[in-house]
């Protein structure tokens, strides 16, 4: 009779859960590694975690960050805390785990941010925690100190053309309902109601607005984004269909033994794309 929400593994393949409770309940469970492997799973091998008033909702994202000891769970719902819970690093081990409701953030000029409803969380390649609001997308830089009441985030703004100042937040008053980061660790943010934004690593940036007006983009919602981990697709779930997009960059190797060119050969008047793939990190392509 209990409404599971969010499921996700951490390093240790321990199972953790959140679940829609009542108030004063725990809305969060940790099932161990090793119970796992039990014929079959009883009520106490799951060990319930209360997170004070966080009651979780239908709506909940759940994220176990891989660069840092940190979870973080939104539930989607107006006004209601975003928790960020440390694991200590022993994930086993839930006895000296702490967390922290917060409410309303300060950025980085000392202002009051107020996110109103969190509907979207994502750790990109670098560890950064990114938070898509109704308000626009903040960034938790150091997720380490998420559990410090004087953390302050990032309230991300927009650079003009030339790169020499701020213009204005970033998707200002836009609901971000879906974030997502590719491997040159560029941010994929779907909206409620306004497409999907393709922006740079800091996101300074707008590199893309697909809508379905100017692409294949079907319209409507913005569920989910999918960054394939091989190839270079991007899956896009929306309420109007799915859409696959062939980005411009794909994943590195970790050597050489699958390089190849396409088109090859090509003609001296050539003037279209030509792709490289299966490069390494920060390799040096000379095209001759």
């Amino acid at each position: 009779g209990c409404r599971v929400i969010a499921l996700a593994f951490d390093k240790d393949n321990n199972l953790w859960c959140v679940n829609e409770v009542n108030k004063g309940d725990a809305c969060l469970h940790f099932l161990p590694a090793e119970a796992r492997k039990k014929e079959t799973t009883v009520v106490e091998d799951w060990i319930p975690i209360k997170l004070g008033s966080f009651v979780g909702s239908r709506d909940v994202r759940l994220v176990i960050c891989k660069k840092s000891n940190m979870i973080f769970i939104c539930d989607g719902t107006w006004n209601s805390p975003i928790v960020a819970y440390d694991t200590k690093g022993t994930y086993s081990d839930v006895s000296d785990d702490t967390y922290y409701l917060w409410d309303y953030f300060i950025d980085q000029d000392g202002k009051i941010y107020d996110p109103n409803r969190v509907s979207a969380i994502c750790e990109d390649n670098e560890g950064h925690v990114w938070i898509g609001t109704t308000n626009g997308v903040i960034e938790i830089t150091d997720p380490s100190k998420a559990n410090d009441p004087s953390m302050t985030v990032k309230h991300l703004k927009t650079l003009n053309e030339a790169g020499t100042e701020y213009t204005g937040y970033l998707l200002d008053a836009l609901h971000v309902t879906t974030i997502a980061a590719d491997e040159r660790n560029r941010k994929w943010l779907g909206t409620l109601n306004n497409g999907v934004y393709l922006v740079d690593e800091k996101g300074e940036k707008i590199i893309e607005h697909f809508t379905s007006d100017n692409s294949y983009y079907p319209g409507g919602i913005s569920y989910s984004i999918y960054v394939h981990p091989i190839t270079n697709s991007v899956f896009m779930s929306t309420q109007n269909g799915l859409v696959e997009y062939n980005a411009s960059s794909s994943p590195s190797k970790e050597d050489y033994s699958d390089v190849y060119t396409y088109p090859n050969p090509i003609k001296p008047d050539y003037t279209g794309w030509i792709t490289i793939k299966g490069l390494m990190d920060n390799s040096n392509v000379k095209v001759c």
